[in-house]
């Protein structure tokens, strides 16, 4: 496949996913609305595990299954299409479902139509109803489906980040690849201005709406059901049934990998170290600028994390062997940086999105409890503190940190020598295929993570008890 083909193929295949995730995104929020709040959260649950399953671990299951179909492309690419969706839907739900109720209803919308008034009223009018929020959640579907490249390679799927990763790994010139990449850049730059606007304009409104239950569709509820079931075996039980089968007969092998609690330290130590400066700087834009990031410097943010994290990774890598930043180049100031800007966009989001459900009479009892005079008060202030801004904060850390920690492509172009973050290691001898061996490093690797939080959990817990 040429380059334009390549280019053109991931274009078309990005607006099917974008247009296909944001209608069951649609129809997924209508079925929240006809749950009690019980019930709600769990199915919020359900919709949203299939995103936090790394791509590193899908590839590990589905590469041997892709490269079975590798006479068969359409299947190959209906399989890496489906994944895709069934990763990204409930990205488009989160934005669907927080969002505020928009300034113009479905009833203004047909007294336009009514009225007969001109066509570009009409369109101003529709650009400012629900059709707003749809577009938000079709253009941030449309980026995250169009620069995902760690599955694309593992699963040698079509598309523009497969087609160059490969001639850069056989040797393409660095200026050729940066000036290739600057293609699907320009593809971007229209769908992040709805993305900004959302974040900008959805501030302004009064998002403390009450929602009530609605009538459930049968159909519908039984479409989505069938969905969420389908996204969990194919993106979470299959996944994992093969790693607990790799970790299973490869146990013996533990003993003989020296080198895999160093390259687990190392991917913790730079997970973290990304994730949290990443967090502060996205706390302090946010206490910077209390009614909103200006416009052009958000779009601006969001310029790195939008160029796709090959063509970002060799930027930076691009950056610092010049004259100027040379000194810099073999520490892991590169590769943290890179991860910070590349990460801060979905701090940004997170933050937002938190905000959106945020509760203000809420937080003003928290802030007159932990006030008051009564130790008894004071506690239950610090602990309602902790549910309504420590909670998110601390969980916006865990998820920078996560995806910092699974990040591959950035560590393959930046890593310092002597640094081999076990994520990086994982995604290189994935590409030969899948053995025991892997099975048992991806699985020390996703569950050294885990027990982590669990243990600061609990020391938060214990400190709280006894403080």
């Amino acid at each position: 496949m040429t380059w334009l083909g390549a280019l053109i193929w991931s274009l078309i295949r990005s607006l099917i996913i974008s247009a296909l995730g944001t209608c069951l995104a649609e129809w997924g929020c209508r079925v929240l609305e006809s749950l009690p709040p019980a019930r709600r959260k769990w199915m919020m649950f359900a919709m949203a595990v299939p995103f936090l399953i790394p791509s590193v671990m899908t590839g590990y299951c589905f590469r041997d299954t892709s490269m079975s179909l590798v006479h068969h492309p359409w299947l190959r690419e209906c399989l890496y299409g489906s994944i895709v969706l069934m990763q990204l839907f409930p990205v488009a739900v989160i934005v669907l479902w927080l969002s505020p109720p928009s300034a113009v209803t479905e009833s203004a919308i047909h007294l336009g139509r009514l009225g007969r008034t001109s066509w570009s009223f009409r369109f101003r009018l529709a650009l400012q109803s629900r059709l707003q929020i749809h577009l938000t959640a079709f253009c941030l579907l449309f980026l995250l489906s169009f620069q995902e490249a760690d599955l694309a390679s593992l699963m040698q799927a079509n598309g523009w980040t497969e087609w160059i990763f490969t001639k850069h790994s056989r040797g393409l010139e660095l200026g050729e690849t940066l000036r290739l990449a600057a293609f699907p850049m320009v593809v971007h730059l229209p769908f992040l201005i709805p993305i900004v606007l959302w974040i900008n304009t959805s501030r302004q409104h009064d998002h403390h709406h009450i929602r009530r239950l609605s009538q459930a569709h049968t159909g519908r509820t039984l479409l989505i059901c069938l969905w969420i079931t389908m996204s969990w075996l194919v993106v979470v039980f299959t996944p994992t049934w093969h790693l607990v089968r790799g970790f299973r007969f490869g146990l013996y092998m533990v003993g003989s990998q020296p080198t895999l609690i160093r390259e687990v330290s190392d991917g913790i130590l730079i997970g973290a170290t990304s994730g949290c400066v990443c967090l502060g700087l996205a706390l302090l834009l946010r206490s910077t600028f209390q009614a909103g990031i200006p416009k052009l410097l958000l779009f601006l943010l969001f310029l790195p994390a939008s160029m796709g994290s090959l063509p970002w990774g060799l930027t930076v890598a691009e950056i610092f062997q010049t004259e100027s930043f040379r000194f810099a180049y073999d520490t892991p100031a590169p590769l943290v940086l890179a991860e910070v800007l590349y990460l801060l966009p979905r701090g940004i989001i997170l933050f937002h999105c938190f905000d959106l459900s945020d509760h203000s009479p809420a937080k003003k009892m928290t802030q007159l409890l932990s006030d008051s005079g009564n130790a008894t008060q004071k506690q239950i202030g610090r602990e309602l503190h902790w549910k309504f801004h420590g909670r998110k904060v601390f969980v916006v850390a865990l998820l920078l940190s996560y995806w910092s920690y699974f990040e591959v492509m950035l560590p393959s172009i930046l890593a310092m020598p002597g640094l081999a973050p076990i994520n990086y290691v994982l995604y290189n001898s994935l590409h030969y295929g899948r053995i025991a061996a892997l099975g048992v490093k991806l699985a020390v690797g996703i569950v050294i993570p885990f027990v982590l939080i669990t243990v600061l959990v609990s020391l938060r817990r214990l400190f709280t008890k006894f403080l």
